[in-house]
């Protein structure tokens, strides 16, 4: 149901975007190892109730890699600005939950609503425990090429889908084989935004939605109580069983309990029916 697939040219790059459907506004925030292809099922489904709009950050997918310090923020503020949108409503996973609290500081007035999944969060930091996981998975790239990569990111036991979601775990697969050699090779160029977002919490006042799932790590779940507990308008689900990707373990559910999170604030489209 992709209405238009383009490119547009941002601050020196170029980043690629669909939109689809009609209605209010819905940007999809992809994660910090994935690409927009992670939200294939949503997008279709989403974009029956709202115009969705979901693109390749600077870095990722079909956008440009990653040659100059840039702003992720500055980013989506183009592209938003590029496609006439003045408000719209982020859903962001992870690093891309990241970027909407960002947005949501630093252009208050553009945001309606935020669901956050499983989100990072500026100034937060990761436990001993996190960094040294994550090192050694990205050692083992490094040394042993990305195939190796990418099946020690299928090993953790936080990231993938549960090993009986075969068909979800193969699309992580399978995206992440594209990915991670542009992320290996690129040094840090992105611009955190200062004073850190978690200083600045009491400040997000609209309504927010932070999904987190079960099995996800510890520092995934302590962010989201955080957030629960600091930002005046949050609620927080907790999807039981499921790992840091609760939009590929769950997509019904979690398709679901966004648009009727939506749906009961008044922000999204009730007259519409849910997609069968």
């Amino acid at each position: 149901m992709v209405e238009d697939s383009r490119r547009i040219r941002v601050n020196g790059a170029e980043l690629y975007y669909d939109v689809g459907g009609e209605g209010r506004p819905l940007v999809l925030l992809h994660d910090g190892l994935l690409d927009l292809r992670m939200w294939d099922d949503q997008f279709v489904a989403f974009a029956r109730l709202y115009k969705t709009i979901r693109y390749d950050r600077r870095g990722y997918g079909n956008s440009s890699e990653q040659n100059r310090p840039f702003s992720d923020v500055s980013d989506l503020y183009r592209l938003l600005h590029h496609l006439g949108i003045d408000e719209a409503y982020l859903l962001g996973i992870s690093n891309g939950g990241k970027v909407a609290l960002e947005f949501a500081l630093e252009h208050p007035g553009m945001v309606a609503a935020l669901v956050l999944v499983g989100p990072s969060l500026g100034g937060y930091r990761p436990s001993d425990e996190k960094q040294r996981r994550v090192s050694e998975i990205l050692s083992v790239a490094r040394e042993r090429g990305t195939e190796a990569g990418v099946e020690a990111w299928m090993e953790d036991p936080f990231y993938p889908p549960a090993k009986d979601k075969p068909a979800a775990r193969e699309r992580v697969r399978r995206i992440a084989r594209e990915n991670l050699p542009r992320l290996l090779s690129v040094p840090g160029l992105r611009e955190e935004p200062y004073p850190p977002t978690i200083e600045s919490l009491s400040r997000i006042v609209v309504p927010t939605l932070i999904v987190v799932g079960e099995r996800d790590d510890r520092d995934n779940r302590e962010i989201a109580s955080l957030l629960a507990s600091r930002l005046p308008r949050a609620e927080k689900k907790v999807f039981a069983g499921c790992g840091h990707l609760v939009n590929l373990e769950r997509p019904e559910q979690f398709y679901s309990f966004v648009v009727n999170f939506l749906d009961e604030r008044g922000l999204g489209s009730p007259s519409d029916p849910l997609p069968s």
